[in-house]
């Protein structure tokens, strides 16, 4: 079976998204973690704001690398 180009690409935008939202949980989890201080729902919002502003830069290097023509860069901070 394959797949038709426009859904493997949707596919692995979901992936990159959720690699990007699992990493920022991780890191909010670990700080709560090392401060001891409990996960309330305003952590929620933070981590809504990482997953965004780690969104924005994978987006940033994937449009830089397509301008520099660098196939490191195009693949963002998600790699794929």
């Amino acid at each position: 079976m394959k797949i038709s180009e426009p859904v493997k690409k949707a596919l692995m935008e979901g992936l990159r998204i959720l690699a990007i939202a699992v990493v920022a949980g991780v890191i909010l989890v670990g700080g709560a973690y090392v401060a001891e201080a409990d996960l309330s729902p305003e952590w929620v919002s933070v981590w809504g704001v990482v997953v965004l502003l780690l969104k924005a830069i994978d987006k940033y290097l994937h449009e830089l690398g397509k301008e520099k023509e660098s196939d490191s860069l195009v693949r963002g901070l998600t790699r794929f």
